[in-house]
């Protein structure tokens, strides 16, 4: 865990923790190609309640670890479910540390293509260096 950083959430297929004084969550997804939609659609809920809970001015999620490909009706699902609210909460920067398994990450950047119909005022970039985002997210 960083330092400075509180757990708001951990399991095995994802780690949410916080930094109060920078108003930053970072996500470290874990999720594996054999994650169940159900189990996927649960770690989101976490994920909400975290945006909710907590509103967080900038967001980072490293998917690095996980290699789930999110199916075409849970991009949807993404959609309708979890993009409104993270304008709500106040995010204004989210970015993406992406996978290197090829598959697992066009199906992440379809879900945020498709979210950005719903929140297409937040600024959200794509990184393959968590030091990079964070830079970017915390200027």
């Amino acid at each position: 865990m960083k330092p400075d950083f509180a757990i708001f959430h951990e399991d095995d297929l994802i780690l949410i923790h916080y930094q109060e004084t920078r108003k930053y969550l970072h996500t470290l997804w874990r999720t594996t190609y054999d994650t169940t939609e159900e189990a996927y659609k649960a770690t989101m809920r976490h994920y909400v309640r975290a945006l909710k809970e907590l509103s967080p001015r900038c967001v980072l999620i490293d998917a690095r670890p996980s290699t789930y490909t999110i199916p075409p009706e849970v991009q949807e699902w993404i959609s309708e479910n979890v993009y409104p609210v993270a304008p709500q909460a106040g995010v204004e920067k989210l970015a993406f540390v992406v996978t290197t398994d090829e598959i697992a990450q066009l199906s992440i950047e379809q879900a945020v293509e498709d979210g950005q119909q719903v929140a297409n005022f937040l600024d959200q970039r794509f990184f393959d260096d968590p030091e990079k985002a964070e830079n970017w997210l915390l200027e």
